[in-house]
């Protein structure tokens, strides 16, 4: 089974992600490269921007986040325990990202299944107005435009094609990113909702 874990989790997001989209238009640059491992908090870092995550969950929110902030390292560990990382049942995912039935109704709502290729969560589109969003949830997951990586890279990791877009779910699935490929590194990239 290819399951990584289940979760009932919400949408909770990250303080560090926000953060990073922010600072994504920043003076981050190909020049710049993410430190081996995690740095230090507090440690000398540059260029301001510089958004560096590490760890393997499939979503950035449950890995630790480095970002360069006037000169410092501000670090920011995963939350696991937290609603967006909470591991639960196998039992209750589908065994294989190609397998969940994605467009489908289920149960219950906020469930989240990782998966190699990325997270898949039983929830409502954002923006999308319902009377009882657990009778309006479905499998939602992951479809990145064309060209974009799946499973989606770490923020801070080089990329070759400057200016494009991946949005690997932020209005749907809770702890999902965009990113863009923006001077040479992938960063956090702001998600305008609608509703």
């Amino acid at each position: 089974m290819a399951v990584l874990g289940c979760s009932a989790c919400s949408s909770g997001g990250s303080a560090a992600l926000d953060a990073s989209a922010d600072a994504a238009a920043g003076d981050a640059s190909a020049t710049a490269a993410c430190p081996a491992s995690t740095p230090a908090g507090g440690a000398a870092c540059g260029p301001q921007g510089l958004a560096c995550e590490y760890g393997t969950a499939t979503v950035a929110a449950c890995d630790t986040v480095a970002i360069c902030n006037g000169g410092r390292w501000e670090v920011s560990p995963p939350n696991p325990g937290g609603l967006s990382c909470m591991a639960g049942s196998a039992a209750q995912c589908p065994s294989s990202f190609a397998t969940v039935p994605v467009g489908q109704s289920c149960t219950p709502l906020g469930l989240c299944c990782d998966y190699p290729q990325g997270r898949c969560a039983c929830d409502v589109r954002g923006g999308v107005p319902v009377a009882d969003a657990s009778a309006a949830a479905t499998w939602i997951c992951p479809s990145p435009d064309p060209g974009c990586p799946l499973p989606r890279v770490r923020l801070g990791a080089p990329c070759a094609h400057e200016g494009l877009e991946c949005d690997y779910g932020t209005c749907a699935i809770p702890g999902a990113t965009a990113q863009t490929c923006s001077g040479g590194l992938w960063v956090a990239t702001p998600a305008a909702c609608p509703g």
